[in-house]
């Protein structure tokens, strides 16, 4: 695995606007083709379910997430 330079993270570069929504759409393509051509296994699909993946939680950081994510995310409140 390659290691990218300094400031050449997609944070470092949305914060200096060297990036936008078209280098933002590259980097989900690449990432969708990954996992598309990945084959999980039996634990990962049980445990990576999005009913699994949610928990009730009484963190503050939780509630922030929350106000975030959209509703088809199925937060539990």
């Amino acid at each position: 695995m390659r290691e990218l330079p300094c400031g050449c993270f997609l944070n470092e570069l949305l914060e200096k606007n060297l990036a936008g929504e078209n280098e933002i759409c590259r980097v989900i393509a690449c990432l969708h083709r990954f996992y598309e051509s990945e084959t999980p296994t039996p634990e990962i699909e049980q445990w990576g379910a999005p009913g699994s993946l949610i928990k009730p939680s009484h963190d503050p950081s939780d509630l922030l997430a929350k106000s975030f994510a959209p509703p088809e995310a199925g937060w539990r409140t």
